[in-house]
């Protein structure tokens, strides 16, 4: 092949490739880790992106397209990049697996990317540091320092990162600093311990005691997790009621074995409330005279509450409760409450 033709081959061929983003239909990176209006993707490699750039992000529900928030990005590094919500167009947050929908780079994009010696997107990502100038920084005004004069340090104490450990945590806030961010869609399971406040007529018979137990909560949907919780509760009689049946030659235990399932809805970041019901089982065992009587009855019952999740490492989290129960025997009802402390592991 005549060399002057195989160059023109050649020049065709880069230049198709150069302009194959005209071409392309939008592109979708999937949302990998969430936390209140903030968003993780991994760094597109074929699109660059730059700090303040305005996307859509979109779900889709049985087929059909739903475009849930304007977003812009507001910190890019090596590997992965925020994104924040600057206007919701649903009631919905953003969720894990949602797509942010990016135009492709026109051939001029392409060409100005190409003449950029130090990358836009943030300070120094070549050299691996994980600093970057803040989302309202303008990069693009500053003058680039000449091989003989040293650069300023960078302040990177004031300025919010993205660190990740792997693909599925971010571990730090693009507004309020390091946090930890879990992925909630992991059933949590762990102990929990709690104190029994008897209230109403129950104060009549029953005085503050402990209660130890286990909880699993996983995610419905959104922002609402299902909660399966079992506590014990060695009751303490109330002391008036106690030295009464002293009196009498009678000794009396009583337990307490709660049963609950609720629903626990989240707002505001990391708070909650929660509404269900269960088995409230309460056994009652009572020594007279060396005999021994032993009862134990299932009344149906309620709760609700609301608490507050602290996350303490990527895959766990310490949970702050108060919960209100009410339960019903023999055509009445009692209440008391209980405020819990639990830890969970996520699976």
């Amino acid at each position: 092949m005549p060399k002057h033709i195989a160059g023109i081959f050649l020049i065709s061929v880069i230049i198709g490739f150069a302009c194959r983003g005209d071409v392309q239909a939008q592109q979708r990176y999937e949302i990998i880790a969430v936390k209140g209006k903030v968003g993780i993707i991994r760094t597109p490699v074929d699109r660059p992106l730059q700090v303040g750039e305005t996307f859509t992000v979109v779900r889709y529900q049985n087929g059909t397209r739903i475009e849930v928030a304007q977003v812009k990005v507001a910190l890019v590094e090596k590997k992965f990049t925020g994104i924040k919500v600057i206007k919701p167009l649903q009631e919905a947050w953003l969720s894990k697996g949602d797509l942010l929908e990016v135009e492709p780079l026109t051939v001029d994009d392409r060409l100005e990317n190409l003449d950029d010696e130090e990358p836009q997107r943030i300070g120094e990502i070549t050299a691996g540091k994980s600093g970057a100038p803040l989302p309202s920084e303008d990069v693009a005004t500053k003058p680039k320092a000449s091989a003989t004069e040293s650069r300023e340090p960078d302040s990177r104490a004031d300025h919010p990162s993205v660190k990740v450990k792997d693909t599925r945590w971010a571990n730090r806030d693009l507004m309020m600093g390091p946090i930890h961010v879990v992925q909630q869609n992991r059933p949590f399971v762990g102990p929990l311990v709690a104190l029994f406040m008897p209230v109403n007529a129950l104060v009549n018979e029953m005085d503050i005691s402990g209660q130890a137990g286990v909880q699993v909560t996983t995610l419905l949907r959104n922002q609402t997790h299902l909660r399966f919780g079992l506590q014990y509760a060695p009751l303490r009689l109330n002391p008036a009621l106690q030295n009464r049946l002293q009196q009498l030659g009678l000794t009396q235990t009583s337990y307490f074995l709660l049963m609950t399932v609720s629903l626990q809805q989240y707002f505001a970041r990391n708070l909650f409330w929660s509404v269900g019901g269960g088995i409230y089982r309460l056994t009652d065992i009572q020594i007279l005279d060396g005999s021994r009587l032993q009862v134990s009855k299932n009344y149906l019952g309620i709760h609700a509450g609301a608490g507050i999740n602290l996350f303490s490492t990527s895959s766990s989290k310490w949970s702050l409760a108060t919960t209100g129960h009410m339960y019903f025997p023999n055509n009445t009802y009692r209440m008391f409450l209980s405020f819990l402390l639990s830890w969970a592991y996520a699976l």
